[in-house]
């Protein structure tokens, strides 16, 4: 549904627009305060519902350090997909999601997860600006 906002609608391609060059948005017609506060408020909703969901999912209550677990592991799926590119975050948020779940099953879940940041060295060496260029 984001993809579909930002990429078929008015307001979605004010928001690409303003964040790729504000003067050029500006020039366009574009109120740079409105598509501010709208990519703001989104952002903000995403992360509430994200927020939400991890609480019923983890079922511990809401802990002020739970970001701490899952920041470093977006870190490598952005790194992965390519930052900008909302497909390469898909196929990289994927690609480490199968990774980490399929190498629980032969080793231990930190050596799991260090794998998949053992991963992301071949990325940038070979390809730094992600799987998907």
């Amino acid at each position: 549904a984001t993809h579909v906002f930002l990429t078929r609608t008015y307001l979605g391609n004010a928001v690409r627009a303003y964040s790729q060059d504000i003067t050029a948005a500006k020039l366009m017609g574009v109120n740079p305060t409105t598509v501010a506060a709208l990519a703001t408020g989104l952002g903000f909703a995403m992360t509430m519902a994200g927020g939400a969901l991890l609480t019923v999912y983890l079922r511990v209550g809401i802990r002020p350090d739970i970001g701490h677990l899952y920041a470093p592991i977006s870190f490598v799926i952005v790194v992965l997909g390519g930052p900008g590119k909302m497909w390469g975050s898909l196929v990289g948020g994927i690609t480490v999601g199968v990774l980490i779940d399929v190498l629980q099953v032969f080793i231990p879940t930190e050596f799991a997860y260090a794998a998949a940041f053992l991963l992301v060295i071949p990325v940038l060496a070979l390809a730094p600006e992600g799987i998907l260029r």
